[in-house]
């Protein structure tokens, strides 16, 4: 079985995503699950799973979560679609932009397809959203503003890979700027080393290297098949 959710308002079209499995997997609860991006994507395992079932009738649910970003993933899962659509497997495909061909073609076999579009507003145009205000928000250690800004960017449509990156970044420098005595030594452009420099008196060195670690395991769960980064990613904030 295949179901095909993509669309510009990535935050719905993740909500949507989250929502199918949670509800497969509670009508299936011995289900498998597995996740593949455009990054951990192998052909091969996705032939295993179309053809795939365990003992006793166990299913298998599979995510596969922007994974036309890869070129080569995308044309493997083009190649199988008809495939996909017939496994006793449930295969959730959710993407962002998808080119109308592509759709079309997925729509065809696709048990449900659904698209989240952004909705246009007849207000005034909100400015352009910094992604960088959540760094800023981080290093003041100011978890509500950190979590406001994070619901925002979703609903702009920044992906949870974008918004963890800057994260990381932000951590990464102010461990750096904590250990140097100027921009020079700590390898960071001025401006960049002043903020880090003192956004880390916010926190002990033990904090940001415990701070780093997290980041770097929540963003691997991800890809392993642990929670979804958006969801691993707000538990974070909420416990800075």
């Amino acid at each position: 079985m295949l179901y095909f959710i993509y669309g510009s308002d990535s935050a719905r079209a993740i909500a949507k995503a989250r929502e199918v499995v949670e509800s497969l997997r509670k009508k299936k609860p011995d289900a498998a699950f597995f996740k593949m991006d455009d990054e951990s994507f192998d052909a091969g395992r996705l032939t295993e799973l179309i053809g795939g079932q365990g003992l006793f009738e166990r299913h298998s649910i599979i995510l596969m979560s922007r994974v036309f970003e890869n070129r080569e993933a995308k044309g493997a899962v083009l190649g199988k679609l008809n495939e996909l659509a017939m496994s006793r497997n449930v295969f959730i495909i959710r993407e962002a932009v998808c080119d109308k061909a592509t759709a079309e073609e997925i729509r065809k076999v696709a048990a449900k397809t659904q698209e989240f579009v952004k909705e246009e507003t007849d207000g005034p145009v909100e400015e352009n959203f910094n992604i960088f205000s959540l760094a800023d928000a981080l290093g003041r250690r100011d978890k509500r503003t950190l979590w406001v800004l994070y619901e925002k960017a979703l609903r702009r449509g920044v992906s949870p890979e974008e918004i963890h990156g800057v994260l990381f970044w932000q951590i990464k420098c102010m461990i750096m700027a904590a250990a140097a005595r100027n921009a020079a030594t700590a390898g960071l452009k001025p401006f960049v080393f002043a903020k880090a420099k003192r956004y880390a008196g916010n926190f002990s060195e033990a904090e940001l290297q415990k701070i780093s670690s997290r980041l770097v395991a929540v963003y691997h769960d991800a890809r392993a098949g642990g929670p979804e980064l958006d969801i691993a990613l707000e538990r974070f904030m909420l416990t800075i």
